[in-house]
């Protein structure tokens, strides 16, 4: 979805949040609001069981400005006698509302790691230059930001929120990359060997930084590089790959490294050959 929605443009700095207090702030109030839940939830359980001396508990826990601690089993008993059936339902409705936005803070979180991302990405694939001499094979300067700008998030964010929370905002990210990276191909005009070494090289930072991130291989990226090593190969090398291996990539995707082929001046003799057996393979064999 978030694909779909910059095809036509690219990511700007006003449209992402870059401020390291704002997204400090939003993992506060997500944990904030957690705990503030789970409390008000405990008081709900705890009224419909009719248990004034767990409310006497919880209320020593807070301190003497919700009650004074040698009068909270006669309060904590009263409010069981006042408070009916439906007030314990608005309280955990309250409960599931704060609920409901703390789980929000944290699903923006993530999709704002997404967005950084696709700042960062998306430039390093449609305004680069693939056509590249011996001097110039190294990681795009976008990515090599990226991968910074990765770890200065996971640092920000590592204090205040757990290991697994930190697991969920970073996982899917390389699926995700890879994903950019080979719907991307559509908008390299050209490209020879030296440019596919040196998204290769990109790829392979990517994969540094997030690994040193979540401490496992961002084997997902694999594919990236694989697909964009296709342009090593002429045509009829892919379609035997397929024929081989399997199908890797969709139809169109294949599709894509034969155009760009053709617009590199690779193996433009092969291209509708290529093509049509293409389209054999996946409507017949495959």
């Amino acid at each position: 979805m978030l694909l779909d929605l910059v095809k036509k443009k690219f990511l700007m700095k006003g449209d992402i949040i870059t401020d390291p207090h704002t997204l400090r702030s939003l993992a506060n109030m997500h944990e904030s609001l957690h705990w503030f839940a789970d409390q008000v939830s405990a008081v709900a359980r705890a009224l419909v069981a009719k248990r004034p001396a767990r409310l006497s508990t919880m209320w020593q826990d807070v301190g003497p400005v919700v009650a004074a601690p040698d009068h909270n089993t006669v309060y904590s008993s009263r409010i069981t006698e006042i408070i009916d059936d439906t007030q314990i339902e608005t309280l955990q409705g309250l409960a599931d509302g704060f609920r409901r936005i703390s789980d929000s803070c944290l699903i923006l979180l993530r999709l704002e790691l997404r967005c950084h991302c696709l700042m960062y990405l998306l430039p390093a694939v449609r305004k680069s230059n693939y056509v590249c001499t011996l001097d110039k094979i190294e990681p795009d300067p976008q990515v090599v930001v990226l991968c910074k700008d990765m770890t200065k998030v996971y640092d920000l964010l590592s204090g205040n929120l757990d290991h697994t929370k930190m697991e969920y905002l970073f996982h899917g990210l390389s699926d995700f990359m890879s994903e950019v990276l080979i719907s991307s191909i559509t908008y390299i005009k050209k490209c020879n060997d030296n440019g596919v070494k040196r998204m290769s090289r990109s790829i392979f930072a990517l994969q540094q930084a997030l690994s040193s991130i979540t401490k496992s291989r961002a084997s997902s990226l694999d594919l990236a590089t694989k697909y964009y090593e296709l342009l090593y190969d002429r045509p009829s090398d892919v379609l035997h790959g397929i024929y081989a291996h399997g199908r890797a990539y969709t139809e169109q995707e294949y599709k894509d490294v034969f155009f760009l082929m053709v617009e590199s001046q690779l193996w433009p003799d092969d291209f509708e050959d290529a093509v049509r057996q293409l389209k054999e393979v996946f409507h017949n064999f495959v």
